[in-house]
C-alpha cells in the first residue's frame, strides 16, 4: 500500500487582495557627515560611518556586534527617487510605507554598467528612511550613489486568515510562505535564531505611530554575554518577548510578542543598537517563537544559500 503524502501545511492569508505597486527610488550617499556619535560606554565624540551609500563588505550573515561603524546598513542604502525635488522625501516615506522584505529590485538606470540586475528588499532602516538591499557581490562592486531603480513594492495589507490578532507587516508573500512555523493548538508559533527576553530594552524608533521602520535593540554588555546575542547576524530573525508592534511601535505587555529581523549594525550612542524592523505582531498571546539555527533570510530568499553572494540575478 503506497503511503499518502502529506501536504504541507501552509498559512493562509489574503496575499492576493494586496496590491503591487512599482515605485523608483536611487542610492543614496553615505551620511555620516551629519551625524556625531556620543559613546555610551565612555562620552567620546566620534564619528561612525555606516548609513547610506554601498557596503562592499557588510552584508547577510554578517555579525550586528563588534563592527567599526554605527548603524551599518548592509549591501545597496535605497531612498526616494524624483526629478521633482520636492517630491524626494514624501517619495522616502512611500519606499518606507510599500516596501516589504523579500520584495525586488531592479537596476534601471540607463548609465549603469548594471542596467537589469536584480537585487532583494533585505531591511527598512526608519529615521534616515533608507531601503536596504541585497545585491549580488559582482553586481554590488559596480553600484554607485545616485543609481536608479524600481522597486515591486508587494506584502502591505497582508493579514492571516487562521490568525486574524496577530499583525502582519513588512514581510512579501513568498518570504512569509517560507518561514518556519508551528501550530500548537490556536497558537501560531515562529522560528527565530533568539529569543529576546522583556528585559532587554528597545529604543531609537519605539513609540512611533507608523509600523513601517525599525527600532534598536539596546542590550547591555552584561546581557549580550548573558543571553548570548554576541553571535546575532544581518537577516537573523528574533523574537521580542513583551512588545506589540500593533498599533505603534513597542508597547509593553506580559504576552505580547514580535517577530522582528536584524537589518542593521550596532551603534555606540546610548538608545541606540542593531536595528530589529517587525514582521509580525501580537498582543493576545496567539503569536510565540521556538529557537531555530537556520532563522536568517538567507535561507527563505535564496535556493542555495552557499551560492547567494555570488549574485541574485542568475
Amino acid at each position: 500500500m503506497t503511503k499518502k503524502k502529506k501536504e504541507k501545511d501552509v498559512l493562509k492569508t489574503n496575499a492576493d487582495k494586496c496590491p503591487k505597486i512599482i515605485l523608483t527610488g536611487a542610492i543614496r550617499n553615505e551620511g555620516s557627515f551629519w551625524e556625531m556619535d556620543i559613546g555610551k560606554e565612555d562620552g567620546k565624540a566620534t564619528v561612525k560611518v555606516g548609513m547610506g551609500g554601498v557596503c562592499l563588505n557588510y552584508n547577510l550573515g554578517n555579525k550586528v556586534y563588534g563592527w567599526a561603524g554605527s548603524h551599518i546598513e548592509p549591501g545597496a542604502s535605497i531612498a526616494g527617487y524624483s526629478l521633482i525635488e520636492e517630491d524626494v522625501g514624501l517619495i522616502d516615506f512611500m519606499l518606507m510605507r510599500h516596501a516589504c522584505i523579500g520584495n525586488a529590485i531592479t537596476v534601471i538606470d540607463i548609465e549603469s554598467p548594471v542596467k537589469g540586475r536584480a537585487g532583494i528588499v533585505i531591511g527598512k532602516h526608519g529615521g534616515i528612511n533608507h531601503l536596504i538591499v541585497y545585491f549580488g557581490e559582482d553586481d554590488l562592486k559596480k553600484l554607485y550613489p545616485g543609481t536608479v531603480v524600481k522597486i515591486v513594492t508587494y506584502g502591505m495589507g497582508m493579514s492571516l486568515s487562521e490568525y486574524p490578532s496577530i499583525r502582519v507587516v513588512s514581510v512579501d508573500p513568498d518570504v512569509l510562505k517560507k518561514l518556519h512555523f508551528r501550530r500548537v493548538n490556536s497558537f501560531l508559533k515562529i522560528g527565530v535564531k533568539k529569543i529576546i527576553p522583556s528585559d532587554v530594552s528597545l529604543g531609537s524608533g519605539k513609540g512611533a505611530v507608523d509600523i513601517v521602520g525599525d527600532y534598536d535593540l539596546c542590550a547591555s554588555k552584561e546581557q549580550i554575554e548573558k543571553y548570548s546575542l554576541e553571535d546575532l547576524r544581518i537577516g537573523d530573525l528574533v523574537g521580542l518577548e513583551g512588545e506589540s508592534c500593533c498599533y505603534g511601535m513597542g508597547d509593553r505587555g506580559n504576552n505580547f510578542m514580535t517577530i522582528g529581523v536584524l537589518i542593521h549594525s550596532d551603534c555606540i550612542e546610548a538608545g541606540h543598537g542593531p536595528g530589529v524592523l517587525p514582521l509580525l505582531s501580537c498582543k493576545d498571546g496567539k503569536l510565540g517563537a521556538f529557537k531555530d539555527k537556520n532563522a536568517n533570510l538567507i535561507n527563505y530568499l535564496f535556493s542555495n544559500p552557499k551560492e547567494a553572494w555570488k549574485t541574485v540575478s542568475e
